[in-house]
C-alpha cells in the first residue's frame, strides 16, 4: 500500500477529527429551527399597553404629572372633571371644572378665574377685590359666559378645558427672576389700570430640571405666594 505523504496524511487526520467532533455534538451544518420567545410579564393581552393610564391623559413637560387620585379631587376618576386639582403643572386646561351650583365655586381657582375676567372688562363691579372674592356666583358665571362668547367657546358658564385654556393665555409675562416667573393679566382698556403690570400668578420651576411644578397666586401688592386651587 502506498505510504501518504506527511502533508495529506495530517490534513486526512484534520478532517477526520473535526468529522467526529460534529457527530458527537450532533450538530450539522443546517441553520437552528427557530423557537418562539417565552411569554414574560411585561406583555399584555387585547392590545393593551403596559403602564397605560386610560382616560387620565397625562401632561407632558412639567414636573409633576396628574394622576387618578388627583382627578378623583375634581369630582372623575376618569378625568372628565379635569385632572389638576391644585394647579401642579403648566397648563390650566387640566384644571378642575369650575361650574355654579357645583363644587369648589368657594375656592382660589375661582377668584383666579374672578381676577381675569375682571380685568378683561367682563364685569362692572367698581374694584377687583370686591368682584374676585373667591365665590363663583351669578355675577362671576355672567362674566364667563361673556369672555366664552367673545372667545367662540361654548356659552354655557362652565370653566372646562377651552374655558381654561383661553383664561392662561390672557396671561401676559411680567418678570423673570430665579426659578419663577411672574405673570399679569394683558389688557389695555383705560378703565382697567388696576390690573396693568400688577403680578396676579406666579409659574414656578424646578431648580434642577427647569420643569414647570405649577401655578401659584400672587396676594394683593405683596410678593407672598397663595394657593391656585380648589381650595384657599
Amino acid at each position: 500500500m502506498p505510504q501518504l505523504s506527511p502533508k495529506i496524511d495530517s490534513k486526512l487526520l484534520a478532517i477526520l477529527g473535526l468529522s467526529a467532533l460534529l457527530t458527537a455534538c450532533g450538530g450539522d451544518s443546517s441553520e437552528p429551527e427557530a423557537t418562539e420567545p417565552e411569554p414574560t410579564g411585561e406583555q399584555t393581552g387585547g392590545g393593551g399597553e403596559t403602564g397605560s393610564s386610560g382616560a387620565i391623559g397625562l401632561i407632558g413637560g412639567s414636573g409633576t404629572e396628574p394622576t387618578a387620585a388627583a382627578a378623583e379631587e375634581c369630582g372623575a376618576a376618569d378625568g372628565t372633571r379635569g385632572t389638576d386639582p391644585d394647579s401642579r403643572d403648566a397648563p390650566w386646561m387640566n384644571n378642575c371644572y369650575i361650574q355654579r351650583d357645583e363644587a369648589f365655586v368657594d375656592s382660589s381657582y375661582a377668584q383666579g378665574i374672578q381676577r381675569i375676567t375682571w380685568c378683561l372688562g367682563y364685569d362692572d363691579t367698581d374694584s377687583m377685590s370686591d368682584f374676585a372674592d373667591g365665590s363663583y356666583g351669578p355675577r362671576s358665571e355672567a362674566a364667563v359666559e361673556a369672555f366664552q362668547t367673545v372667545n367662540d367657546i361654548t356659552v354655557d358658564g362652565i370653566v372646562g378645558p377651552e374655558t381654561w385654556d383661553k383664561l392662561e393665555h390672557s396671561l401676559e409675562l411680567l418678570a423673570e427672576i430665579g426659578n419663577r416667573d411672574s405673570f399679569g393679566v394683558f389688557t389695555d382698556e383705560t378703565e382697567y389700570q388696576d390690573c396693568k403690570d400688577v403680578v396676579m400668578f406666579y409659574e414656578k420651576f424646578d431648580p434642577d430640571t427647569q420643569l414647570s411644578i405649577g401655578w401659584k397666586m400672587a396676594a394683593p401688592d405683596t410678593e407672598v405666594e397663595m394657593t391656585f386651587s380648589t381650595g384657599f
